[in-house]
């Protein structure tokens, strides 16, 4: 065989196993993103929690990021954070000492009337309403940086368990504020406004006083005990509890809030103010979903 022969077989073999070696290195596509649709057979919030419920029993792996770990060493914070899950039915969990990510698989994590228990980081459905919810690479992220994450088909069905129940909380918000704005109208006609009972003041001291010590959620729960009590007579209590809610970047929750207040003082001095803050929350909603 001739040196010229010799060498062009050689370059052939070479550009074969190039090729294959370059196909088989060729990583696999990501999944596509998933957008989740309103799920078939469910027709109630209470029916979809249930269906959640059941399909996170499946073995999952959830992880967040955990940069506040009082611990450092790796097997010390192992064990701290064994301590802190011991009630959780878990199998083994990773911690990331670079990225301070904790990684965590479990057979169930529960469902409650008002939240998804995740360790930690518990999600309350009114949570639902500061997020878009998309299933990508297997994993749902959420707001508080927390990741669930699926190795199976589950995710799409949590995903559109949880689509159905914010779809839900947002045509309850909009009947809301239909049926407040007649409670408003009533309450700007009268000429004489009614004041504050004696518990609503007892609430609302109490909110502003856990509010200076930047404790804003419970400032929440007591702000809005005191409007449930009455729901017009003291109206500087949802401005209140807008600021709240925004200081907790739950700017869709912020921005219901606040329309309330506006609806019931569209004259007060700080109409203006209260508007302007709407407009920079639904900046920030956006921005939110763009991330």
């Amino acid at each position: 065989m001739s040196s010229i022969n010799r060498k062009v077989q050689f370059s052939i073999c070479t550009f074969i196993m190039a090729a294959f070696l370059g196909c088989a290195t060729t990583p696999a596509p990501r999944p596509e993103k998933y957008y989740p649709k309103l799920p078939s057979g469910i027709t109630t919030v209470e029916a979809a929690k249930e269906d959640l419920s059941a399909h996170l029993k499946a073995t999952i792996k959830y992880g967040e990021t955990y940069y506040k770990s009082p611990v450092q060493d790796v097997e010390a914070k192992k064990k701290y954070i064994r301590e802190r899950i011991s009630r959780l039915d878990w199998t083994s969990f990773q911690v990331d000492d670079i990225y301070g990510e904790m990684t965590i698989w479990t057979r169930s994590i529960p469902v409650n009337g008002d939240r998804i228990g995740i360790p930690f980081f518990p999600l309350f459905y009114e949570d639902l309403l500061e997020f878009d919810i998309v299933l990508d690479n297997d994993e749902i992220k959420l707001p508080s940086g927390v990741r669930l994450r699926f190795s199976n088909a589950e995710g799409q069905r949590v995903a559109d368990d949880l689509f159905f129940i914010q779809q839900a909380l947002k045509k309850k918000q909009d009947e809301q504020l239909t049926l407040f704005e007649s409670q408003a109208a009533q309450y700007r006609a009268l000429k004489v406004k009614p004041t504050i009972s004696e518990e609503q003041r007892r609430l609302t001291v109490q909110a502003n006083a856990v509010n200076n010590q930047k404790d804003y959620t419970a400032a929440i729960d007591l702000y809005k005990k005191a409007i449930e009590l009455d729901p017009v007579s003291c109206p500087e209590a949802y401005f209140k509890t807008a600021l709240l809610y925004a200081q907790l970047q739950k700017f869709n929750n912020a921005i219901f809030i606040m329309k309330q207040y506006l609806m019931l003082e569209p004259e007060a001095q700080d109409a203006r103010s209260a508007q302007d803050k709407i407009y920079e929350w639904e900046y920030m909603v956006e921005k939110k979903r763009k991330n």
